[in-house]
């Protein structure tokens, strides 16, 4: 029923497995070998960020021998067919949905560098791989707010906290926003 309704796909490392490259949890996966402790958290990185880059570095020169499959194809193809909103999020570091031809497309890791402010709104800082937003936006200088209700896992790695109840916090963060014309 195209037009019909709103669409939003979310995407992981399993589309992207039939086109050959390794996923992260399953059998010869990435995190065989590897303690998702050491490659993928803010401690990680702060205790090794080399390790940490050469992992997913690794990840993203695999993309030299690959190509879409027919899931990366057939999801440009709904896009295109698609008589309503439509909005494709992968958290691939890979080029897979653009070389099928998605234009509708956020990159959730690479949207996070280009970008001067980054807000945490609600979140517990617990879930991958939201949990580590933070220390991407702060990695490429972005100012970071946390807006929480209680302090998240990763509090302490926002330059600013506002703590309350979202309802009350965020329109005031929102007004100031606009008001000064700029992030901060």
């Amino acid at each position: 029923m195209p037009g019909r309704a709103a669409i939003v796909i979310l995407t992981g490392a399993g589309i992207s497995a039939e086109s050959g490259l390794p996923t992260f949890r399953g059998a010869g996966g990435l995190w065989e070998g590897q303690r998702v402790e050491d490659v993928a958290t803010p401690r990680a990185f702060a205790r090794d960020p080399e390790r940490v880059l050469r992992f997913y570095d690794a990840r993203r020169r695999a993309l030299g021998g690959v190509r879409p499959n027919p899931a990366h194809l057939a999801l440009a193809r709904l896009e295109r067919a698609w008589n309503g909103p439509f909005l494709l999020v992968t958290q691939n570091v890979d080029d897979l949905h653009e070389r099928a031809g998605s234009l509708n497309l956020v990159h959730m890791h690479t949207a996070l560098a280009r970008y001067t402010l980054f807000a945490a709104i609600g979140t517990s800082g617990r879930v991958w791989p939201a949990a580590g937003f933070v220390e991407r936006a702060l990695a490429a200088g972005a100012h970071t707010v946390e807006l929480n209700l209680e302090p998240s896992e990763t509090s302490d790695r926002f330059a600013e906290r506002r703590p309350g109840p979202a309802s009350r916090i965020v329109p005031a963060w929102v007004e100031e926003l606009v008001a000064a014309g700029r992030p901060g």
